[in-house]
This record gives C-alpha cells, sequence and structure tokens, in this order.
C-alpha cells in the first residue's frame, strides 16, 4: 500500500471518528462548550463584520500561510495587486505581468505559485471563487487588477496543494483576498505616482466608509475608487536600443539571418531566394543577401543604388520612429474603476441577512499592437527595384497618425450575492448565499490598415520605399481613408458568467483538553459558462466586417467539504515537552462535469452577429476528485513550534485540453506511422473509421500531492523575534501532455481507448500479430507527464522598542530548489530552476521600519536571483546563440530599494481642523538608486522588450498620497 494510501485512509478515519465522538459528545452534554470561535469561518464569528467566508488563517497555521495586512499593503505603494504580489510575495514566479507584455492586448493580473502556470493558483476574494477571463475557447485566471488596494484588508496566501481544503485548481496553491468591511467613518485617499525620467505617470483617488443604522443592527459598507495613467512609450527609455545594439555587436548574423529583414529606422532589404544581391546596372553583386537604405538618401532613381554597396551585409538595427519602435508603448496605460458596496442587517440576535454587490472595470489602452503586417513589402523584380531579383522590404512608417491605432481592452467583473446567517444553538451557525457573477473581457485592436492600393503603391513606382523615409516621407494619406480605418478593427467580447449556491454549518462538537474540536461543512454547486460569443473582425482593406461565433463551454461542479480543527493540547493545560497540540483535518470531493466543443466546430463564420448560428456538437467530461489534507501542530517548548502537513488536489482538465478535432480517416496514412503490434508494418487509414487529433474527452485530473514541514522560533530571550523555515514538496503526476503521433501506439496499454482495434483474425494470429487493424485512433492529450516542486521559504519579523523609537524588521525568501518536468516515463527531465523558462532559484523581500510617534520611516528590498539567457529545453546550438548574443550566460541578479516616510496627523484643532484632522501623508521613493533593469539581447525580428521584466520600466519614480477621514 502506498504512503499516500495511508495517509488518505488516515485523514477519512479521522474525520469520522472525530465526528462520530463529537456528536456522541453533543448529545450528552449541553455545558462546557468552548465559545473560541477558532476553525470557524469568519463571517459567521458573532459581532465580526468580515464577509470572508474562509476560516481566518495565520503565518503560524498548522500550514505555512503567507498573510500581508493592511499597513504591509498600504506601505508598498504598489500601483496595483499584480505589481504587489510580483515584488513582495517570494513564492510568486510570475516574472513577466501583462501590462508589460508589448505584443499583448490587455493588462491583466497574473499570479503563479512555485511557477506551475497560474492555472494551478486559485484565486479567492472573500473566500469566494472569481469567474475566469473566457479567451472563446477556454479560461484563465480571474483578474485581480481592478480591485483597488486601499480596500483590501489582508491577503492570505497558502504556497502548496491546497485542493483539500479549497477544491480544485489550488495543485499550486490558493491565494484568498479579504476586503475591508470594519468602516464607521469615510476615508478618502487621493494619490499621485510620478517618474524622475518622465511617463508613465498615475493619479488615484479611493474612498472608503461605512456606517451603521438602527443602533448598530444595520451596517452598510461603500468604496469607490477611480485611477488612471499617462502612457510610456519604447522611445521614452534606452532599453531597446541597448538591446538591439548588444545583440548587434556580439551577433551581427544573427539578424542577417533571418528570413525576414528586421524593423529598422530605415527600410532594411533582403533577398527573397536568399541569394547574393545583385544591382542590375552594371550587374554587380554585392556579395550579401543584405542591405539597408542609408540615412539622407533620397532613392535608386539617382544612382542605381549604388550606395547599397556601402551598406551590404548590415541592417539598420536603430528603432524606428513608428508604432514597432520608439512609438510602442513600452506598458500599458491602465484606467480602473471600482464600485463596491456591503449591507448586512440583524434581524434578531439569530437571523442576519447580508447583500454584496461590486463592480471591478481594468482598461488598458497601448499604441503599436496591430499593424505589424503593413510594414513587410515584396517589390517585385522591375523597374522600380534596382536588383536582379524580388526583395523583402522592412519599411518604418513614422507618419502613421499613432492617435488613430490605439489598442484598447477591459476587463471587468461585476458580482452581486445575498445570504442568510443563522445562529444555533450550542454556538452553532448556519449559512447560506447564493452569488452570481460575471467576467468580461473585451478588446478592439488594428488589423492591416494599409488599402490593397497603398500596398500597391509600394510596388508600383507610385511612393518609393527605398528611400530614407524620415527624411523623404511617404504621403500614405491618399491610402488611408478614413473608412479604412475605422473598420480595420478586430472586436471581441468573451463573458463569462459563475453563479454559485453554497450551504455551510460550522460550529463546536465537543470540548477537547485544548479547546472546542470544531467542524466547518459546506455544501456547494457552482457553474461556470461563457455563452454564446461573436467576435467581429476585418480583413486587410476589407469594407465588409466578419463574424466568427464561439459556441458555449462551461463546467458544473458539485462539492462536499469538511474540515476539523482539533486542539487537544492548549497553553492552559500543556506541560513540559507538549504545551500545545493542534490537529487539522479536512476533505473534500468535487465532481466536475466540463462541456465543451470541437474546434474546428465551434469556430465558425457566421453571417451576422446575430447569427443564424450552427448547431454545434457539445461534447462532455466528467470527473471526480477526493482531496484531502493532514497536518498538526506541535510546541514542545515556549519558543519553539512544529509544524506538519499533507494536502492533495486535483486539477481538472480544461476545455481546450478536452476539445477533440476530428480528422478524415484517410489522413493516418500520412503520419508515416508503423504498428508494433503488427510487426512494424505501416499504418493505413483504410481500416480507421474514426481519427480525432488534439483534445481528448478521456482526460482525467491532474494529481498533486504536497508535503510541508517547517519550524517556528520565538526565543524568549529575544523578545519580539519570530523565525520561521518551511520546507514543501509538491509531486504532480498524471499532467496534461500531448505525444509524438507514433508514441500512442508504441505506448498503447498504457492509454486505454486510445486506439481502439478489430478483432484479431486468424490470419494476423499466424503472422504472429497480437493486434488487429487499427479501427479507431486518438492522438489528442494524455495524462502521463510529471512535476516535481521543492523549495524552502524563510520568514523573520523582528520588533523592538528602544528610547529612539518602535524599530520593525522583516524579511521573507523563497529557495526554490526544483521544478523537474518529465514529459513520458523514460523521457529526459528537465530543472527549469534558474533558467529563462522557468523560476527563480532566489526571491526575496525584506525591509525595515522606525516609528516615532506620528512619524513612520522606511526601506524596502525586493531581491531577484540570476537566471540563464536560455530556456531549460533548448538545444545546444540555441544555448550558444543565446550565449553569444547576451555576451553572457546569465541575467545578472537585481536588487531594487525603495524609501517611504508617513506622518499622521491625528486629533487637530485650530489651525489644521477639518482637512488635516486624522489625517495622513504618506511619502515613497520606489527604486530610488536608480537602477536600470539588466538589457536582454535578442534575434527577435520585431521588437522586443529590451529589459528584464522583474524590474521596473519606469525606474526611479515617487509616490504621495493624503488620507483624510471623517465621519458620516
Amino acid at each position: 500500500m502506498s504512503i499516500h494510501s495511508v495517509v488518505r485512509r488516515a485523514v477519512a478515519g479521522l474525520l469520522l471518528a472525530l465526528c462520530a465522538v463529537g456528536v456522541q459528545a453533543a448529545e450528552s452534554s449541553s455545558s462546557g462548550v468552548d465559545e473560541n470561535p477558532k476553525g470557524t469561518p469568519e463571517m459567521l464569528v458573532k459581532g465580526a463584520r468580515s464577509s470572508n467566508t474562509d476560516i481566518r488563517r495565520t503565518e503560524d497555521d498548522v500550514q505555512p500561510y503567507v498573510v500581508f495586512d493592511t499597513e504591509d499593503i498600504e506601505l508598498s505603494m504598489a500601483p496595483d495587486l499584480q505589481t504587489f504580489l510580483k515584488t513582495r510575495l517570494p513564492m510568486n514566479q510570475v516574472t513577466t505581468s501583462e501590462s508589460q507584455n508589448l505584443s499583448g492586448i490587455r493588462s491583466t493580473s497574473t499570479v503563479d505559485l512555485r511557477g506551475l502556470g497560474e492555472d494551478q493558483t486559485l484565486i479567492l476574494v472573500n473566500g469566494r471563487r472569481m469567474p475566469g477571463i473566457s479567451s472563446g475557447s477556454d479560461f484563465s485566471q480571474p483578474d485581480i487588477n481592478g480591485i483597488p488596494l486601499s480596500a483590501v484588508e489582508r491577503i492570505e496566501v497558502l504556497p502548496s496543494t491546497a485542493g483539500g481544503i479549497y477544491g480544485g485548481g489550488a495543485t499550486g496553491g490558493v491565494l484568498n483576498i479579504i476586503l475591508k468591511r470594519d468602516y464607521s467613518d469615510m476615508e478618502l485617499t487621493v494619490r499621485y505616482d510620478g517618474t524622475f525620467a518622465g511617463g508613465g505617470a498615475q493619479r488615484r483617488v479611493d474612498a472608503v466608509g461605512g456606517f451603521a443604522l438602527e443602533e448598530g443592527r444595520s451596517t452598510v459598507m461603500l468604496m469607490a475608487s477611480y485611477q488612471d495613467a499617462n502612457p510610456l512609450y519604447v522611445g521614452d527609455r534606452d532599453f531597446a536600443a541597448r538591446a538591439r545594439a548588444l545583440q548587434d555587436d556580439n551577433d551581427r548574423g544573427a539578424f542577417t539571418a533571418q528570413d525576414d529583414p528586421i524593423h529598422g529606422y530605415t527600410t532594411n532589404i533582403r533577398s527573397v531566394s536568399g541569394n547574393e544581391l545583385i544591382l542590375r546596372e552594371g550587374m554587380r553583386s554585392l556579395g550579401w543577401a543584405t542591405a539597408h537604405v542609408p540615412l539622407g538618401y533620397a532613392g535608386p532613381s539617382l544612382d542605381g543604388g549604388a550606395v547599397f554597396a556601402g551598406t551590404a551585409g548590415r541592417y539598420n538595427v536603430d528603432l524606428a520612429d513608428d508604432l514597432i519602435g520608439n512609438r510602442l508603448s513600452l506598458i500599458a496605460a491602465p484606467t480602473v474603476r471600482s464600485l463596491a458596496v456591503n449591507i448586512r442587517r440583524e434581524f434578531t440576535e439569530r437571523l442576519e441577512l447580508f447583500v454584496d454587490a461590486s463592480r471591478y472595470d481594468n482598461r488598458s489602452l497601448r499604441l503599436g499592437s496591430g499593424p505589424n503586417a503593413d510594414t513587410l513589402i515584396t517589390l517585385p523584380e522591375g523597374p522600380n527595384n534596382p536588383f536582379t531579383e524580388a526583395v523583402q522590404l522592412s519599411i518604418p512608417f513614422p507618419n502613421y497618425d499613432v492617435t488613430r491605432l490605439p489598442t484598447r481592452s477591459e476587463s471587468r467583473t461585476e458580482q452581486i450575492s445575498g445570504g442568510f446567517i443563522v445562529r444555533l444553538p450550542r454556538a452553532w451557525t448556519l449559512h447560506g448565499e447564493y452569488s452570481w457573477s460575471e467576467s468580461t473581457f473585451a478588446y478592439s485592436h488594428p488589423t492591416a490598415l494599409l488599402t490593397a492600393d497603398g500596398r500597391a503603391s509600394l510596388t508600383d513606382g507610385r511612393l518609393d520605399p527605398l528611400s530614407d523615409v524620415n527624411a523623404y516621407p511617404l504621403e500614405l494619406s491618399a491610402y488611408y481613408p478614413q473608412a479604412a480605418w475605422e473598420r480595420a478593427i478586430v472586436e471581441s467580447e468573451y463573458p463569462t458568467q459563475l453563479q454559485n449556491t453554497t450551504l455551510r454549518v460550522a460550529g463546536p462538537l465537543l470540548q477537547l483538553p485544548g479547546g472546542a474540536l470544531r467542524l466547518a461543512a459546506v455544501l456547494e454547486n457552482r457553474e461556470q459558462y461563457t455563452g454564446d460569443q461573436v467576435q467581429t473582425g476585418y480583413g486587410a482593406g476589407s469594407t465588409e466586417p466578419t463574424y466568427t461565433y464561439h459556441a458555449e463551454i462551461g463546467a458544473a461542479t458539485e462539492s462536499v467539504y469538511t474540515e476539523l480543527t482539533a486542539p487537544l493540547v492548549s497553553a492552559d493545560n500543556g506541560r513540559a515537552g507538549l504545551r500545545e497540540l493542534d490537529l487539522q483535518a479536512s476533505y473534500r470531493r468535487d465532481e466536475i462535469k466540463t462541456r465543451t466543443r470541437p474546434l474546428g466546430e465551434g469556430t465558425l463564420i457566421v453571417p451576422s452577429a446575430d447569427g443564424p448560428f450552427p448547431d454545434v456538437p457539445f461534447q462532455t467530461n466528467k470527473v471526480t476528485g477526493n482531496q484531502y489534507t493532514l497536518g498538526f501542530r506541535y510546541v514542545p517548548a515556549t519558543d519553539v513550534t512544529l509544524r506538519l502537513s499533507y494536502g492533495e488536489g486535483i486539477l481538472p482538465p480544461r476545455p481546450i485540453q478536452l476539445s477533440e478535432v476530428s480528422y478524415p480517416a484517410f489522413f493516418v496514412s500520412f503520419l508515416g506511422l508503423t504498428d508494433p503490434k503488427r510487426g512494424g508494418t505501416f499504418v493505413s487509414g483504410a481500416t480507421v473509421e474514426s481519427f480525432t487529433l488534439l483534445g481528448s474527452l478521456q482526460l482525467l485530473p491532474e494529481q498533486s500531492q504536497s508535503w510541508s514541514g517547517g519550524i517556528i522560533l520565538t526565543p524568549q530571550s529575544v523578545p519580539g523575534l519570530r523565525l520561521s523555515v518551511d520546507y514543501t514538496r509538491i509531486d504532480k503526476t498524471d499532467e496534461v501532455t500531448a505525444l509524438a503521433n507514433q508514441s500512442y501506439l508504441d505506448l498503447e496499454d498504457s492509454f486505454p481507448g486510445y486506439v481502439v482495434r478489430n478483432p484479431l483474425t486468424p490470419q494476423d494470429e499466424a503472422l504472429g500479430y497480437t493486434g488487429g487493424t487499427i479501427r479507431e485512433l486518438n492522438t489528442g492529450n494524455v495524462n502521463i507527464a510529471h512535476s516535481l516542486v521543492e523549495a524552502y521559504d524563510f520568514q523573520v519579523d523582528y520588533a523592538w522598542d528602544t528610547r529612539l523609537g518602535e524599530f520593525a524588521a522583516h524579511a521573507i525568501a523563497t529557495c526554490q530548489t526544483s521544478l523537474r518536468q518529465q514529459a513520458t516515463p523514460g523521457a529526459q527531465e528537465f530543472d527549469k530552476v534558474g533558467y529563462g523558462d522557468g523560476p527563480l532559484k532566489w526571491r526575496l523581500n525584506a525591509g525595515l521600519r522606525w516609528n516615532l510617534g506620528a512619524l513612520s520611516v522606511g526601506w524596502n528590498m525586493q531581491y531577484y536571483d540570476a537566471s540563464r539567457v536560455y530556456a531549460s529545453t533548448a538545444s545546444a546550438s540555441s544555448r550558444a546563440a543565446s550565449i553569444l548574443g547576451q555576451g553572457a550566460e546569465t541575467i545578472p541578479t537585481q536588487s531594487y530599494h525603495d524609501v517611504f516616510a508617513r506622518y499622521r496627523f491625528g486629533a487637530l484643532s485650530g489651525f489644521g481642523r477639518g482637512l488635516l484632522d486624522n489625517a495622513e501623508l504618506l511619502i515613497s521613493v520606489q527604486n530610488v538608486l536608480d537602477d536600470s533593469p539588466p538589457i536582454i539581447a535578442s534575434a527577435s525580428s520585431y521588437f522586443f522588450g529590451g529589459y528584464s521584466p522583474l524590474g521596473d520600466a519606469r525606474l526611479r519614480r515617487y509616490s504621495i498620497a493624503f488620507t483624510t477621514r471623517f465621519g458620516l
């Protein structure tokens, strides 16, 4: 019997035994019940004004939680939750945010605990799931960037498998954002973030407040926030120019060896055939397949192109002054609008009703994403071409009207929920709730903008692309009629709805020596689906829209969850060697039914936005997952705590992984497959009746087992010091992957149902065959890959008082020693830690704070370890090319330092009373040393960021926030 089976049975047995004992004790006794609410969901605690449906977690919990409080969040001066978690939470292995993605179309958030992928980090708000963002054929992580930091009370993070508590999708961990709900006054904050180097300024106004009615029986909490930002362009920083120059200096051939000429400040030229360029005048060979237009050149009509002899073999690598160069947005400019209201009404001592409603609207605008197709022009052999063969040109367009070319995106989340809390006898509580929420991701971006006649003008001589278009601008206005600009837009809107019905019960089962044995149990029904969607777009030069229909996808989940908290020994009855002992056990069963559709049949062109829509054959996958968590916390001495926990989790198959695509059976004949059960004979499509590619409805959930163990030290000899070290191991099996087509036959017995055969005939047996001819073949996704994560987490907190004031120091660090991944048993295993496609080995955040009366001054540092410039799976030649271009094997370590000062005015009289009464002024300088992020060389044909995204492109920046409070 495996250790995992033993643990499962132990958890199940413990749950049953404790429940049975508890029920028996409750029936036999009505007294002695401990009223301590530990182990009860926070919103069910009597008198609590929280809406958090999860049990409150702490750093000293049985499991290794990381908790950020209001002070941590406020003093960070982060612009959004994405940035806060990226810089302050070392277990979050995100390197690039969406707003830094120059080719992206959104500025939504991403959290990736341990580097396993964003789909394996569960995001909760007040203990509730948020709807994921739809892409039309799949779901991704919810967007939390619309939630203002001023509305957040604390953030609880469990960076290990948490499926036994939180359900499917928490294989890498869970993050719970708890919003403020305990306000009796209004708080107004005005904030401005600026940069010393210019560009990228941000402004924000937050208002949060609450009031009570009917002598406190009714409470109302309101929150509103608005934030916007100025753009920051590539030309505002020198990262990209330095990165291009670095690549060109170290490995010039990386640019000239590509099939397409790169985009530069002047037109770059490459022969279509790859042969040496030959000038028609004098049949002179330039000796190279590449060249570029020199600065100030008026065109080959003056010299027949002789000037290109001086530029042959090189491209112009300077950035163009256009939307793929200096005028491209370096980071997205967000506009965030948020609004939330919470109403609670206590009807009796035992009955309470509540309603929550919120809307988070995160919009971004960037310039430059979209028109790349216009820059590549093939100039055919002819009178306008000075060369003897066709050449391909990459043409800068510095006279684009940039105001007409924005890419806009909007991530909007709306939620409303309502429910009741009933306080039952014996300190039990019952909570019922229904919530509806919808996330909508919408975007519009330009496609190719030149009309067909405009593209022809560059090849037939009306416009000369072989001149310096900066000195001799191309007159393009005639080829950009307003109607074409307005229509050259792709517009998409992807809504996702989430409906959740839950019933919770919590309370003490019996009194143990250390306190009350408490049970929290939940029944839940959750449905998430997209609905039918239509995407509107226009082709190059087209005046008629195209409508692309995406059929509905979704998933329905039914869950049963129980969690027991058992304080066996407490400080009140402990003794030497056994001061405290807590046990925690949870069990969750999820039944998940996912509805998807074939990719080819579910994404179709329809006549109009209103249909008619095709009748799509839906596909369904149903899986069940039983997930357990077991942990204990043991305090042998006053200043030492030991903890150990085991957890299981599942990751259900995603719709995109399930979507099967059927192909005609005769395609099998073109795959070159051989059948090992039929003597290695060629597999013909003649006998195949069904052939499926890509997805597979036979997929099972990915499995995860996690061990965490650690020690917490609070030495009495050093009051105020807390030190913890925790080890986490996450072992993932049955991960979804796609194999080479031949592998499905070679490993046929490992994947029942993927290869279905006709009966074995006597003739087959006579030939020694062990399988009949193939009737059905599925070469889609399979559960076979494996990952292993190992990491050490360190937390230090130390507070001490002196005659000069109060001091507080903190540090949190992660050393991730492995993220080993293996595609198939026996295949090469790759450890991604420290590589370009994996997590960093070390990430650290540390700070020091000094308080003297109303004044607080502090410092914070973010540290990021070095990483290799190539991916873990890169070939030897690819690694050598990356090292050559960078001039080094690694991107160096990075550290950034912030300082802040805060003054709280307190209650004033006379001058300053009113606006400054109980007000607060917070000033911060981020990246105070103005450290530039490392430059990263790239041989990309088009534009790339050019800097390590672990740094902030805004460089040194400052923030000023003023908060005033007043009664309602």
